[in-house]
């Protein structure tokens, strides 16, 4: 009997176990009730699994945590992918902002044209798959907006891409704002140009009352005079450069006063200015180019760069050493060019230390000094002290390479008022500074 009231019990609960299993939602509180009928529960009716809903990336995702998501989004820098075909596969929410792209317009995935009327970051990506190298470009990007107002509300700002080949033809593309980068410039560029304005004058006071003293004393507190007038002088130049380049990036494109004159002459007559000083090292110029060539351009302004450049070869050439100085037109020198404009490039090669690659980039920077000639070559000369006696002065030896302090910035901006360019580099033969200024001849 025993034996038989265990199977019976077992039977029992199999087909209880069984009939909860399939309906389990329907009976499991009834017997809780009829159990305990002080228990109240609830019935709770399975929900379905949430639809697969696009995410922000524009893709089809389960509806569940991605991490990789995650990061893209918290990154500081916008994420862009395309495929082979230019077709967005993948943003995340800075690269929304920065581009002005609205989710739902990439879904399905469209071409990139289609959603970001950019040029130039279009360029960027082909220019990304026929090199199959990672490039960098910096643009104004434009928002479009077919509202009239809205496009008349928005404003355009500095963007910069870096971009790179992914298997399968796919680019990558990481994006960043530049405004906070060129608001801190230019408040750079203000404050030199008010420091700039606010010495101009005690210069000038200080210049006048040595010239009156220079006349009136006699060695050898004349030599100190002269030495205090020399400066002076230096320091009434550098800021009198700052000015000039203030003036220059705030548009001097529009300020220029252009002229016809000879170039071939201009170069000769810059370099007869510093005749005194490259004589005094046995210096000479080594030019090569047509004997005239007549341009139309601000011809102050075209001597302020021929004279940095030379100045800049006499400084760091060696003891009887050649500038060379190489003039030739071109119809088309490069694609990024004009094609219904000639232009004449202008070469100065010195015979230097030439740059240090680190600082290649940087060459073109205000006051940019390069690492190692932080520390100048100390040497001594006797000047005389006005009681009579010599006094060990120490002075500076020339920087053992290239550094740049404004004369370089200055012939950059001078170059791009006039709708060229300017470059630096070493060259492969005389291993020193090889300046390039490419104008157009209208």
């Amino acid at each position: 009997m025993e034996f038989l009231a265990f199977l019976l019990g077992l039977s029992a609960g199999i087909l209880l176990w069984n009939g909860w299993r399939l309906h389990g939602s329907h009976w499991f509180p009834l017997l809780v009730r009829l159990t305990n009928p002080f228990v109240r529960v609830t019935l709770l009716k399975k929900s379905p699994s949430p639809p697969r809903k696009p995410s922000e990336n524009g893709l089809l995702f389960p509806h569940q945590f991605d991490p990789w998501q995650q990061i893209l989004d918290a990154a500081p820098l916008g994420y862009l992918k395309l495929d082979e075909e230019n077709h967005i596969v993948g943003c995340n929410r800075l690269a929304y902002r920065l581009l002005s792209i609205d989710p739902a317009h990439i879904i399905p995935p469209r071409s990139l044209l289609q959603v970001v009327r950019s040029y130039e970051l279009d360029e960027l990506v082909e220019r990304v798959r026929v090199t199959r190298l990672s490039c960098q470009q910096d643009w104004t990007f434009h928002p479009a907006s077919p509202d009239p107002v809205e496009l008349m509300e928005s404003q355009s700002y500095e963007v910069r891409g870096h971009a790179s080949l992914l298997p399968n033809y796919h680019v990558v593309v990481f994006l960043e704002s530049r405004q906070e980068a060129i608001a801190l410039a230019q408040q750079r560029d203000r404050w030199a140009s008010d420091v700039a304005h606010e010495l101009k004058t005690p210069l000038t006071s200080i210049r006048l009352v040595a010239e009156t003293l220079q006349s009136k004393l006699m060695p050898p507190h004349r030599d100190w005079i002269e030495r205090l007038l020399s400066e002076v002088i230096r320091l009434s130049n550098l800021v009198q450069d700052l000015l000039d380049l203030g003036q220059l990036q705030q548009g001097a494109t529009y300020s220029l006063n252009r002229t016809r004159f000879d170039l071939i002459e201009e170069i000769f007559t810059a370099w007869m200015g510093l005749e005194p000083l490259a004589s005094a090292r046995g210096l000479d110029i080594d030019y090569s180019g047509p004997p005239t060539l007549m341009i139309e351009a601000d011809q102050p302004r075209i001597s302020r760069i021929l004279i940095n450049l030379l100045d800049n070869g006499i400084k760091y050439s060696p003891m009887d050493a050649m500038i060379q100085v190489h003039v030739q037109i071109e119809p088309n020198v490069n694609q990024q060019f004009d094609l219904d404009k000639d232009w004449v490039s202008i070469d100065i090669i010195d015979s230097g230390p030439g740059f240090n690659a680190i600082d290649l980039p940087h060459v073109f920077e205000r006051f940019y000094r390069s690492e190692p000639s932080r520390t100048r070559q100390i040497i001594h000369s006797s000047l005389p002290h006005p009681s009579g006696t010599d006094v060990t002065q120490p002075t500076t030896h020339p920087y053992p390479t290239h550094s740049v302090g404004l004369g370089l910035a200055i012939v950059e901006q001078i170059v791009k008022a006039h709708e060229g360019v300017v470059t630096a580099r070493n060259h492969p033969e005389t291993c020193g500074a090889w300046m390039q200024v490419i104008l157009p001849i209208p």
